[in-house]
């Protein structure tokens, strides 16, 4: 039986213009660079039987300088597009296209305020990234558009409990959610998932910048690493007895053992999602 990935997800850039407390991307990216935008449409056109793309993995993607046209590439080619963001850079871009161009914006932020931000992030705005949230929110309600604006907060202060968090931004996306990195337990109140109900593997294709397609979101410095797409075709890696491999060892590996994935946890405004 031959396996499609559903969806493409493709490190357009490992770039970043902001220096996070709990991320190691400029220790383990010391060359950054994009992925050309040629490279980036011959990928999105040759997945026919994708989906959904995601134009980004490790790296902030509105750094790439055809950050937009990507985005109008993937639903011109009959797929929704999503992405992460900082969203320092939103308001560089017309937030109604960028909006009407996708499905879903996961929007970093793990602080009330300017103070408790630049203790994160190292660098950067609080103002300009709030008001660009509340400006993508403003866009989505005046157009009646159908993104989904969700605010994910990765590592919280002590001092902010999670419910603060929430009503503080939730009135400004559709929900929250808590992503964590550090994972020597479960967070308080949230139950963890069986390892081995990931699909990831079976659904989902990860390439990084180079080319290189690793196992899954959480394989940042290539410890999986299957093949590359500019030497192989996307399903002949998809399908490889490498991927077929590591598919069975999913919740032994390594990288599973501190994968967030099991303790995501969202607030809506209705409630605990």
């Amino acid at each position: 039986m031959i396996l499609y990935p559903k969806i493409l997800q493709i490190e357009i850039t490992d770039a970043c213009n902001l220096h996070c407390s709990y991320c190691d991307i400029h220790e383990n990216h010391k060359h950054p660079g994009t992925m050309p935008f040629e490279r980036v449409a011959w990928l999105i056109r040759q997945a026919q039987y994708a989906s959904h793309v995601c134009p980004q993995y490790w790296g902030e993607p509105t750094l790439h300088p055809d950050f937009l046209q990507i985005l109008r590439l993937c639903v011109e080619s009959g797929k929704t597009a999503s992405f992460y963001t900082n969203g320092l850079l939103l308001d560089t871009f017309d937030i109604p296209e960028v909006l009407r161009n996708t499905s879903e914006i996961r929007i970093s932020m793990d602080n009330t305020t300017p103070d408790g931000f630049l203790n994160t992030t190292g660098s950067g705005s609080f103002e300009r990234v709030r008001r660009n949230i509340v400006a993508c929110w403003e866009a989505k309600k005046r157009f009646s558009l159908g993104t989904r604006i969700i605010i994910r907060a990765t590592e919280l202060v002590p001092a902010q409990p999670f419910g603060y968090f929430v009503s503080f931004w939730g009135p400004y996306c559709d929900s929250v959610e808590l992503k964590p990195l550090r994972l020597s337990a479960p967070p308080p109140g949230i139950e963890l998932m069986d390892r081995k109900t990931c699909d990831f593997p079976t659904r989902h294709i990860v390439i990084k910048r180079d080319g290189t397609v690793v196992l899954c979101c959480s394989d940042h410095n290539k410890q999986c690493p299957i093949g590359n797409v500019f030497e192989s075709t996307v399903l002949d890696i998809f399908n490889s007895p490498r991927y077929n491999e590591l598919r069975q060892q999913v919740g032994e590996l390594p990288l599973c053992h501190n994968c967030w994935y099991r303790y995501r946890r969202r607030h809506t405004p209705s409630g605990e999602a």
